[in-house]
């Protein structure tokens, strides 16, 4: 973990070595949805620390223009280490960092199972994260379900959503949060999951769709999932 002023060196150094390599990185991304058109320019519009994260970690705002048609912003949770990692060899960057003296091996933070616990603790506990633009907040709960009737059931900290998961949601854009859905894949046909499945693997839906499956036992003994 690098000091506090080493490591504003070091954001500032990859504001300025990160962007000419952000298109072919981005490019080789399964969900990155801009593979039909050509980049034309990648700029950082701000780093922000997770600073209370276990290890070190930030997101990354990425700005993209393309020659045709509007442009969009990514947002890029990442790991970074001095020590490289088998996996960087293929989904990782690589830069080198003169504050440090020595290269810097970034890898997509959603593909680590000790990150994701460290997000879902962080949100538990309204985390708050600064960069020097803006600042991200983990502050939302939701509870996704049809049936109203489950509402006193819920710890009072949990939003509810009564609705489908087809339905748009009413999640505020620029938020971090978890939603916690009951038989989450019954709100779907089986052609809806497998659409959804397709698109995923071919890149064309941006994004990343968790389903994590909990089994729960009853007081009788039978188990459940939930």
């Amino acid at each position: 973990m690098s000091t506090p002023h080493r490591a504003k060196e070091t954001y500032q150094e990859l504001r300025t070595a990160l962007p000419p390599l952000l298109p072919g990185y981005l490019a080789a991304q399964r969900w990155f949805g801009g593979k039909a058109r050509q980049i034309r320019a990648a700029e950082i519009t701000d780093i922000v620390p997770l600073n209370k994260i276990r290890f070190e970690a930030f997101v990354l705002l990425v700005r993209l223009e393309y020659t045709t048609g509007p442009g969009e912003t990514y947002v890029l949770p990442l790991i970074c280490t001095e020590e490289p990692i088998a996996e960087n060899a293929a989904t990782g960057l690589k830069v080198h960092s003169a504050a440090r003296g020595t290269y810097l091996h970034l890898r997509n933070a959603l593909t680590d199972d000790g990150f994701l616990r460290s997000l879902l603790d962080a949100i538990e506990k309204k985390a708050a994260f600064s960069g020097s633009e803006g600042e991200i907040r983990a502050s939302y709960k939701w509870a996704l379900d049809q049936n109203p009737a489950l509402a006193p059931h819920w710890d009072p900290s949990v939003q509810p959503l009564f609705q489908s998961a087809l339905d748009p949601w009413a999640i505020p854009d620029a938020s971090l949060g978890t939603v916690f859905a009951s038989n989450f894949m019954e709100h779907f046909t089986l052609e809806d999951a497998n659409t959804i499945a397709m698109l995923l693997r071919s890149g064309t839906l941006p994004g990343r769709l968790i389903v994590v499956e909990q089994q729960v036992v009853e007081p009788d003994g039978r188990a459940g999932n939930g």
